[in-house]
């Protein structure tokens, strides 16, 4: 395991990258970084309307782009490390304890 873990990573072994290649890649990555852009801002967003309205989870998840209240959760809780319910209460959420 240890071996596989050092070996440098390769997009495709053995093959030489050209330069199409480098702009599509270059592309999708731009892209990645884009899209987690969105999905921190809809997550920062979806926590200042947690604090501040009345709306449902369900209905803030759908605003912010989410088609399950499920995915919300997840994302919200690996984002700010707290429950978006936990969050709307602010519980654990202090100074000392900030969002991450």
């Amino acid at each position: 395991m240890r071996r596989v873990l050092s070996r440098r990573p390769a997009l495709l072994p053995g093959a030489p990258i050209r330069g199409r290649e480098v702009e599509a890649l270059s592309e999708v990555l731009r892209a990645v970084k884009l899209t987690g852009a969105v999905t921190s801002w809809g997550l920062a967003l979806a926590a200042s309307r947690l604090r501040s309205g009345s709306a449902t989870l369900a209905r803030i998840a759908e605003a912010v782009g989410y088609e399950s209240e499920v995915a919300f959760n997840r994302a919200f809780k690996r984002a700010f490390g707290v429950p978006p319910a936990r969050w709307r209460r602010g519980d654990g959420v202090t100074a000392s304890n900030p969002p991450r």
